[in-house]
């Protein structure tokens, strides 16, 4: 009996399953083929996107009972904007406050009250569990220039 001892075999599987076994995270292959849109493979609008919208939005609402869906789209807007006169490592470090301390929005209550730098919490940090994440095998993502294939990415 041979033993397959490919990249594939030993570290792909082996880290999905971990992902999906272990720590209960959705995972999904996207090699053979992703579908697009709200209800796709993995909720992609275009093989562009990098940060999941319709899964954004959808456990941003959750973590978020209280605040408005209008607070929960200018989150998301927020997230995705990039200053093209910064460089990559303020780029990451700005949007990894934004994620780890909530994102800062100004919206009008249901009154027409404007709330100022109410914060969009992402990730629930006392309670993990409350978190969506998904684990993303084979992604192609296309930029500007080119495409990239990105071979073992994580997408929370």
């Amino acid at each position: 009996m041979s033993k397959k001892y490919t990249e594939d075999e030993l570290i792909e599987k082996t880290c999905m399953d971990m992902f999906s076994n272990d720590l209960y995270w959705e995972v999904a292959n996207v090699y053979s083929g992703e579908t697009f849109g709200k209800t796709g493979t993995i909720g992609r609008d275009s093989i562009a996107d990098v940060v999941l919208k319709h899964r954004f939005i959808s456990a941003t609402k959750q973590l978020n009972p209280k605040l408005p869906d209008s607070a929960i789209d200018k989150a998301y807007e927020i997230l995705i904007t990039s200053d093209a006169a910064k460089d990559f490592a303020e780029i990451n470090k700005e949007k990894y406050n934004l994620l780890r301390d909530g994102i800062p929005v100004n919206y009008k209550d249901g009154k027409g009250i404007i709330q100022k730098n109410k914060r969009v919490i992402v990730y629930d940090f006392k309670n993990p569990e409350n978190n969506n994440f998904l684990a993303v095998q084979q992604l192609w993502i296309e930029g500007k220039s080119k495409r990239k294939h990105l071979v073992y990415p994580i997408i929370l």
